[in-house]
């Protein structure tokens, strides 16, 4: 192997070696305020090395009889992801007493979320556990990007 063709063979290693890490993506392009119907919603923004993740969702809010005698169900998040759990346009992550945790690390009753985005990021697909809430309150859905108000 000559001199000449050493570091094109290093520089090509490094470049997918790169490109395959899970810090390389541009977190920017997950930000916004998105819903999968008019009770789940779910708004993310950068955060300091990573995404910080905030999801409400409720149960029974179209019901106005439900509403009236106070039966609606209600679920929510906050949840701070690092830039390394992100690759392949998705993560999973789970809300424990301590904070956030990787989802393998969850415990029986965690709020555990996967959230996986749509090629263009304008969407992504969201399926929990069905603990991070109230009965029948899920987070679970297409969630679609929103636009401004």
């Amino acid at each position: 192997m000559s001199k000449k063709t050493f570091p094109s063979l290093v520089l090509a290693a490094s470049l997918l070696v790169g490109s395959a890490y899970a810090g390389d993506e541009d977190l920017s392009q997950y930000v916004g305020a998105f819903s999968a119907s008019d009770e789940q919603f779910i708004t993310i923004t950068l955060g300091d090395d990573g995404l910080e993740i905030e999801g409400n969702a409720t149960w029974g809010m179209g019901d106005p009889e439900r509403v009236e005698r106070g039966g609606v169900n209600m679920g929510e998040f906050s949840a701070s992801v690092p830039r390394d759990w992100i690759s392949n346009k998705g993560f999973s992550f789970a809300v424990a007493e301590e904070g956030t945790v990787p989802a393998s690390e969850a415990e029986q009753y965690d709020c555990v979320i996967k959230i996986k985005f749509g090629p263009d990021a304008s969407y992504f697909d969201a399926k929990d556990n069905y603990s991070c809430g109230g009965m029948n309150v899920t987070f679970s859905g297409r969630y679609f990007r929103r636009a401004a108000e």
